[in-house]
């Protein structure tokens, strides 16, 4: 088939719609790209990239169409967010013309934060009268909801009024978690008979153990409890600095330290947070690191960490870092609820305790560190496991394809 992807974010930017292009290719699709000028997670574009340049690119045999893009400033704040939501979809319509010449049997949408990035999507598939199928990740308008405090009702409906657009005029729908489909059906009244729950995977790479003689000399003698990803607001982790200072006012002290990989909008206030709080000592913030370095960190650690903000929507998500950490074979710590934590205590990859109880992860820290190495490395073990039988790549692939090939022939038969 020819396949157009359309997604906000893509290639350099570290995101599984990469390898879910990859794959597409290595089973003998055509792949053309419709994303925005890398700029994510920093708010700047990447070097060698400007607005204006290059606009054309190959990825492997895909093709790429850059359509320009208003970074995320963390100077000009809620207005820069603001422009970055609403310009890649405006400015991607004038590239519709162009890609209307070229033939595609469907149109894939990887929905990230903002749904809107979507519409080109969808507006192509109808003008050529073709399926889209839409790829839900971010659930609008509750992760908005869940991380921005809209009081205005006004807006409110606005967003929710356009998630519900989008939603109902893809072809098709695919949720990370079955609880996003029953919300989506029990919500917005879509057929379920529309909507697929296909399990979020990880690149492959996250499998490979990379042992680092550099990061073990500088943090070996200490219980490592690690997180790497987005420090955002629905991740919730001044949970950590709450369960760092009861941990330090208790009498028996554990030998812990929270290694923190990545950048985000909220890493700033965490950071003060934190050092309000009196607990600078337990953490270590690492910064942004590209993606093909997070194997390093997790394999020095100890424990990997996991958190959502306390919000109901992500109690029907599981978070994506939850496959990485089981491919690296290393235990979980999480701070999630629903049907997240259901997979971290099913698999025996770890414990969970609610989002909002750091007296409940101060427990579990302890417990953690008192953990004999061998019952830490079963629950590795047992982690790795769960994930080669149920989120391995090469698994996630065969039901994207399945999923797109179904997609089209009904629509094909529905034609005819």
């Amino acid at each position: 088939m020819r396949i157009l992807i359309v997604c906000q974010h893509f290639w350099p930017e570290s995101f599984r719609i990469n390898d879910i292009c990859t794959d597409f290719l290595a089973d003998g699709h055509q792949v053309d790209v419709l994303c925005g000028i890398p700029n994510y997670p920093r708010g700047e574009f990447f070097k060698g990239y400007n607005y204006f340049r290059p606009r054309k690119e190959k990825y492997g045999q895909a093709r790429v169409f850059r359509v320009g893009e208003i970074p995320q400033s963390k100077r000009l704040g809620k207005l820069s967010i603001i422009l970055n939501y609403y310009y890649f979809p405006f400015a991607s319509l004038f590239h519709l013309p162009f890609l209307m010449g070229n033939h595609y049997d469907a149109v894939f949408m990887y929905s990230l934060t903002p749904v809107f990035m979507s519409l080109p999507g969808i507006l192509l598939a109808k003008m050529k009268k073709i399926p889209s199928i839409l790829y839900i990740l971010d659930y609008w308008p509750d992760s908005l909801f869940s991380v921005i405090n809209i009081k205005s009702k006004v807006l409110r409906r606005h967003f929710a009024g356009v998630s519900k657009w989008h939603y109902k005029n893809a072809s098709r729908l695919l949720t990370p978690s079955q609880g996003m489909k029953d919300k989506i059906v029990r919500e917005l009244h879509i057929p379920a008979e529309r909507i697929s729950f296909v399990p979020q995977s990880c690149e492959s790479f996250y499998e490979k153990k990379e042992y680092s003689r550099q990061l073990h000399d500088r943090f070996d003698g200490c219980f490592n409890i690690v997180f790497a990803g987005n420090i955002g607001p629905a991740q919730g982790l001044t949970i950590l600095a709450d369960a760092a200072a009861i941990i330090k006012s208790g009498e028996d002290i554990p030998s812990c330290r929270f290694v923190l990989v990545g950048d985000g909008m909220s890493k700033v206030s965490l950071i003060q947070y934190i050092e309000q709080l009196g607990v600078s000592g337990y953490f270590v913030f690492e910064g942004y690191k590209p993606s093909d370095m997070i194997p390093q960190y997790h394999e020095l650690a100890d424990v990997l960490f996991a958190s959502l903000s306390e919000d109901p929507l992500f109690s029907i998500m599981i978070p994506a870092k939850v496959q990485s950490y089981m491919a690296a074979g290393k235990p979980v710590l999480a701070a999630i609820s629903g049907e997240g934590a259901q997979v971290v205590e099913e698999s025996g990859c770890g414990k969970t305790c609610r989002p909002g109880d750091p007296q409940g992860l101060a427990r579990l820290i302890r417990e953690y560190v008192e953990m004999p190495r061998e019952t830490l490395d079963s629950m590795g073990e047992a982690g790795f496991a769960y994930y080669y039988s149920y989120y391995r790549s090469v698994i996630i692939r065969i039901q994207l394809n399945n999923e797109i090939e179904n997609c089209v022939n009904s629509f094909k038969n529905r034609r005819h």
